[in-house]
């Protein structure tokens, strides 16, 4: 419990970066602390893989990754490819909500320590009494309350301080909705409603969204974000785009800076020509392929002295 009397300030969290400039130029810098935050989407959106690298981003700050692996399917070579220091991580492999509960609580409660935990993912974790339930009765029930049971342990020890940071995943299903079916995130109403971000994550299946190479396996594809939810600024709906890698792990930051930077003007076009720093490049991918760190940061610095629209509809053409 935490009590703030009189004049005393209210804690001020920690920004933790995602691996997208777009993401954190809306957020205000990244993901508040002392928060949780639910990231969902369709199938090979790389949900875990912006997760992971945000992760990195919290050990640079002193925070160690807490993987809650309900999944079983995170790799120390994937949490490698996205920068974590492997030798200062926890994984945790089970489905059983108790156990999970038994590990992480007395973690909150470290004087001093900050964790940045991600569960991968949150529908796969249930109370032990479900397995225990062989008539198959009361189940439905059983998997609702879980969620309501781990929501709640974790926001009240969250709202205590802001040395933790908690990013819950979650899966995309479809639901009636009336005459029409929508997509929407597979998580209880409480994950909603408590959340301070819901980031929404669209994998592209078009032609033009993906790369792939002579043996048609995808290099890269586009990844389009929404933000359905936020309690750190008024964006709720925002949207914009990047592109990541699904066999390095790689989120391709000049690709999406050039991106918003031809929309904005920072970088002129004009036709298949493109205008940067004095040089001239015909096409896009010559000029992605020539900017330099030191131009990146000339680059991303006019960008953040800008008001920015983010519209994944409005991207300029290659």
């Amino acid at each position: 419990m935490l009590v703030i009397k009189g004049g005393e300030k209210i804690p001020k969290p920690d920004i933790i970066p995602t691996p997208s400039f777009g993401l954190n130029y809306i957020l205000g810098g990244g993901l508040w602390t002392g928060r949780y935050h639910i990231v969902w989407g369709n199938p090979q959106a790389g949900k875990s893989t912006l997760c992971f690298h945000a992760a990195a981003e919290a050990q640079k700050l002193g925070y160690t990754p807490v993987i809650i692996d309900a999944e079983g399917s995170s790799t120390d070579e994937w949490m490698e490819h996205c920068g974590i220091d492997t030798n200062n991580r926890i994984v945790i492999r089970s489905t059983i909500l108790e156990d999970i509960l038994n590990v992480i609580m007395p973690m909150f409660r470290e004087k001093d320590s900050k964790y940045f935990f991600i569960f991968d993912s949150i529908n796969t974790i249930v109370m032990e009494q479900f397995y225990k339930n062989d008539d198959g009765m009361g189940g439905i029930g059983i998997y609702a309350r879980s969620q309501g049971v781990l929501i709640q342990k974790v926001a009240d020890e969250l709202i205590s301080g802001v040395n933790h940071c908690v990013v819950f995943i979650a899966q995309q299903t479809i639901a009636a909705k009336g005459q029409y079916f929508v997509t929407q995130g597979k998580y209880g109403n409480a994950a909603y409603h408590w959340a301070t971000n819901i980031v929404r994550l669209n994998a592209g299946d078009a032609s033009a969204d993906v790369d792939r190479d002579n043996d048609e396996r995808i290099t890269s594809r586009k990844v389009t974000w929404r933000i359905d939810k936020s309690k750190q600024r008024s964006i709720q709906g925002t949207k914009g785009d990047y592109w990541f890698s699904p066999e390095s792990a790689h989120i391709d930051l000049k690709r999406e800076a050039f991106h918003i930077a031809v929309r904005h003007g920072v970088i002129n076009k004009k036709g298949a020509w493109f205008e940067w720093n004095g040089n001239s490049y015909h096409g896009a991918d010559k000029l992605v392929n020539a900017l330099s760190d030191e131009d990146m940061n000339l680059i991303l610095g006019q960008l953040n002295e800008l008001t920015l629209n983010f519209d994944s509809e409005d991207i300029p053409d290659e």
